[in-house]
C-alpha cells in the first residue's frame, strides 16, 4: 500500500543576526551571522491505502471509513538547527573577487522524528493492527561546510565568469539514513 502525509506549520518564529565589516577601500569584506534554531510544528492529514484494510465501523455498525483506506490527522515536529556562518570577500584587482565562507550547523539536536497519528484508527480487526505513532531515531551529528569562489569580469559588458568549489558534510550516517 501507500501512505501520504501532508501538513503545514501554522506559525514558527526564528531570527538571524549578523555583523559585517568593510575596509575603507572596499577591497575586503567580512561578515558573520547566527541563525537561531526553530522547530516547525506540522499539522495535517494522513491517508493510508492498502487493499487489506478493513472498513472502519462504529458501535452501531455504521461505516465511518471505507475498506482499503484510512484517514487520520497527523502531527510532526521538525527542529531546524542553530547555524553559524563566517564569510570573507577580497578584491585583489578591480575586476576580480575571491570569496570564502564556512558554516557550522548544529544538527545533533534533531534526535528523532516523531509522526503522531491523532486518532490511531484500527486498520484490521486484529489485535495490534492500528495506525501507531512512528518514531525514527536520527542520531544526527553537527556539520561543517566550506566554500571558496572566484569571480572575474574580464569585459566591460555585463558578463561575469565564476568558478568555485565546496565541501559539505552530511549530518546523517549510513545507519540512520
Amino acid at each position: 500500500g501507500s501512505t501520504r502525509l501532508s501538513g503545514r506549520d501554522p506559525f514558527s518564529l526564528g531570527a538571524t543576526v549578523g555583523l559585517g565589516w568593510q575596509s575603507t577601500d572596499r577591497r575586503i569584506q567580512i561578515g558573520a551571522s547566527l541563525m537561531t534554531p526553530v522547530t516547525l510544528r506540522f499539522e495535517g492529514d494522513a491517508h493510508v491505502e492498502n487493499a487489506g484494510i478493513s472498513p472502519l465501523v462504529d458501535a452501531d455498525s455504521n461505516e465511518l471509513q471505507p475498506q482499503g483506506q484510512r484517514d487520520d490527522q497527523v502531527r510532526m515536529s521538525l527542529p531546524l538547527p542553530l547555524i553559524a556562518r563566517l564569510g570573507v570577500a577580497w578584491r585583489p584587482a578591480p575586476r576580480w573577487r575571491i570569496e570564502a565562507d564556512v558554516n557550522w550547523q548544529r544538527w545533533s539536536t534533531f534526535e528523532e522524528l516523531r509522526v503522531d497519528f491523532v486518532n490511531e484508527y484500527e486498520l484490521l480487526p486484529t489485535t495490534g493492527a492500528y495506525l501507531y505513532d512512528i518514531t525514527v531515531e536520527n542520531n544526527w551529528r553537527d556539520t561543517w561546510s566550506a566554500r571558496i569562489g572566484v569571480e572575474a569580469t574580464p569585459f566591460r559588458k555585463p558578463l561575469a565568469l565564476r568558478l568555485g568549489v565546496f565541501f559539505d558534510q552530511s549530518p546523517i550516517d549510513d545507519r540512520h539514513f
